[in-house]
């Protein structure tokens, strides 16, 4: 990939899924571990940050299951391209 394409958005329908998928369990994991501080204490976060922060608590739960699998899939899909080493592979 040359240069031009590092700031574009992914094209490719099976990279943007991934990409929806792993951004819906990034936010439903902050927000299962620091939901509930963040609601409590309000913090001072700085823009971008905040924004960030706020859509993670609005997220719901709808789609985790499919993108846990998702994740499942993909985690195995790399296993099977590059092998397991060591312990690696203890997902499993």
């Amino acid at each position: 990939m040359g240069k031009g394409c590092r700031n574009e958005e992914p094209n490719i329908p099976s990279l943007v899924a991934l990409s929806s998928a792993m951004l819906l369990l990034q936010r439903y994991e902050f927000k299962k571990n620091h939901g509930e501080w963040v609601s409590s204490v309000k913090p001072d976060l700085g823009p971008g940050i905040s924004e960030r922060v706020w859509e993670a608590l609005a997220a719901t739960d709808e789609n985790i299951e499919v993108c846990q699998r998702v994740l499942t899939e993909l985690r195995a899909a790399l296993a099977s391209l590059v092998g397991c080493v060591g312990s690696y592979c203890s997902y499993r």
